[in-house]
């Protein structure tokens, strides 16, 4: 059918002016095609944001008066950036990325977003639609670190045990992954039991590293379990 070409499942349209009339009738129609929406007005868009989650789509309304110009989009994304930063998160491993969104995830970790903090270091890190810089990924994870993200702990373990891109230092990558497994992530555990098996490792502890399988394997890692049977 000629409508299949205009589907929008797994998009987010944003709607300026969608609190009435026409723009209201674009933000619907663009939900009825499948898209989640973003509602934008300076009226009241309870009743355009109602109708959209009536459709089984997700909705939020957004404040603003955007004749205000470059000084109001700022202020538009930081308001309402738990929910924004929820849809980029989703998004990251699909799209690419633009200056734009990277300029959106800065301003959400300047306004202490841990998540916006590890996003922005994987970018860095990758190189994905920004100029890699490894040394800046590891500075933005350091930052979301010390604000208690775990998994930024997890990805600073990483790179200090695999040594391919910073210097490896075993002693680094063991607090990281400690400090990761303390703040719930058990499959840090297996990282910790991958060190402590290393021949490399000055530290080597056979029987200790068996002692990190098992206890990642209780969590339910699977790849921890048979390592602790080998």
């Amino acid at each position: 059918m000629i409508l299949d070409k205009f589907k929008l499942d797994g998009k987010v349209a944003i709607v300026t002016g969608a609190g009435r009339g026409i723009g209201q009738a674009y933000a619907i129609g663009l939900a009825e095609a499948g898209a989640d929406v973003a509602v934008v007005d300076v009226i009241d868009m309870d009743e355009t944001v109602e109708a959209i989650k009536a459709l089984g789509r997700k909705a939020i309304g957004i404040k603003a008066d955007l004749s205000k110009g470059e000084k109001e989009a700022p202020k538009i994304v930081c308001s309402n950036y738990d929910e924004l930063l929820k849809y980029l998160i989703a998004k990251a491993k699909k799209y690419s990325f633009d200056a734009a969104v990277i300029r959106l995830y800065e301003m959400l970790a300047d306004r202490g977003s841990a998540d916006a903090m590890v996003a922005l270091g994987d970018l860095h890190l990758t190189g994905k639609s920004a100029e890699r810089n490894p040394a800046e990924a590891v500075r933005i994870y350091t930052r979301a670190a010390a604000s208690g993200n775990a998994g930024a702990y997890v990805k600073l373990g990483n790179l200090y045990f695999d040594g391919t891109i910073i210097r490896k230092n075993y002693k680094i990558a063991l607090s990281c992954f400690d400090k990761a497994a303390t703040l719930g992530i058990t499959d840090a555990y297996e990282k910790i039991g991958d060190i402590y098996h290393d021949e490399e490792y000055e530290g080597r502890d056979v029987a200790l590293a068996y002692k990190f399988y098992r206890l990642a394997a209780k969590g339910g890692n699977t790849s921890a379990e048979e390592k602790a049977t080998n």
